[in-house]
């Protein structure tokens, strides 16, 4: 029940926004911080707590760590000696990088994350995949000052949130293919580039990339049916595009390049986990792409579109509650029912 509360208040603060046609800046960050403290004051809730609670102080599980994320537990248990301590820590990084994402926002930034991003990826990624959740949260500030015409920051910023997680190369390169300023060359340079980036990781951590693939080789591959609803969340964002006054050349490029891998990651599912993983990033990525569209041509974000995120915000949202409900019978640190750290 909780959780759902947490969604009612964001959309407490959209229907707030509509009636008073004002961002209402203050209430976005008070419902943010709400759902922070949520996600900080957790006991052991959130498929990944549990695990992420086990590694802080074991080496062996934090071998092949990405370098930033490891930094970031360095410094964390540096200061704070009880490791379910530290995990919330990160957690609180997280809800304080998306405030100030909300604080340094614009109009259609401030609708896009509440919308869209909140609704679907914030109990995720402060409460179970902690990594993915760093890592977006500074991709989500690059496109801020991509938007702002802040190109190198941006760029470094990219960089630094593949640091927090490897699968965010993937971002990258995506971007990278749907951007029209990109000439074929330049394209085809920027893909080898990422290849060649993903064949170092590997190579520099291969004991780390072994392991990710057997536990995700001894897991049951999904049904037929899983990644639906992520797929379904990428057709009701190209939708949105589709109807829009973006360039049509800019819309093919989303559509071509979105359909690709939505069948590449698809096909993965039926044999990993992994392709959930991935289809969930394409979700955001694209989200991401389309924002980036809007800032290049200066224009603000059309009706169809911010439609798109709404409606695709209400759609995931039911889908991770949906989550929530099956996996309470078999994750150690399950989402149901919902403590605070405090009855342990």
């Amino acid at each position: 029940m909780i959780y759902l509360i947490g969604w009612l208040l964001v959309y407490y603060y959209l229907a707030v926004r509509l009636l008073v046609r004002h961002r209402a800046r203050l209430l976005a960050l008070a419902v943010l911080l709400l759902l922070g403290g949520l996600a900080i004051f957790r006991g052991q809730v959130g498929t990944d707590t549990f695990a992420y609670e086990k590694a802080v102080f074991d080496p062996e599980r934090m071998t092949g760590i990405e370098p930033g994320f490891q930094l970031v537990i360095f410094l964390l248990k540096s200061l704070i000696a009880d490791p379910v301590f530290v995990v919330r820590g990160i957690t609180a990084i997280f809800t304080l990088l998306i405030c100030w994402f909300v604080w340094q926002a614009d109009d259609d930034e401030l609708f896009f994350v509440m919308a869209f991003v909140v609704p679907i990826f914030f109990y995720a990624f402060s409460m179970n995949v902690l990594r993915v959740g760093i890592a977006s949260a500074i991709f989500l500030i690059a496109l801020q000052l991509d938007r702002k015409k802040e190109n190198r920051k941006a760029v470094m910023l990219a960089f630094v949130s593949v640091l927090f997680h490897y699968s965010m190369i993937f971002a990258i390169l995506y971007l990278w293919l749907v951007d029209e300023r990109i000439a074929g060359k330049y394209r085809v340079f920027g893909v080898f580039s990422v290849i060649v980036i993903v064949l170092l990781l590997v190579v520099l951590n291969e004991a780390y990339f072994v392991t990710k693939f057997q536990n995700y080789a001894v897991i049951e591959p999904p049904g037929m049916l899983s990644g639906l609803s992520r797929v379904v969340l990428c057709v009701i964002l190209l939708g949105g595009a589709w109807f829009s006054s973006l360039p049509r050349p800019e819309i093919h490029r989303l559509v071509l390049w979105t359909l690709f891998f939505m069948g590449v990651f698809w096909g993965i599912t039926r044999v990993s986990y992994a392709g959930l993983r991935m289809l969930d990033l394409l979700v955001f990525v694209l989200a991401v792409a389309i924002m980036r569209a809007y800032g290049r041509t200066a224009q603000p974000v059309d009706r169809s579109v911010r439609a798109s995120w709404l409606l695709a915000g209400v759609i995931g949202a039911a889908g991770v509650y949906r989550n929530m409900l099956q996996e309470s019978f078999w994750s150690p640190s399950p989402w149901l029912p919902y403590h605070t750290v405090f009855d342990r």
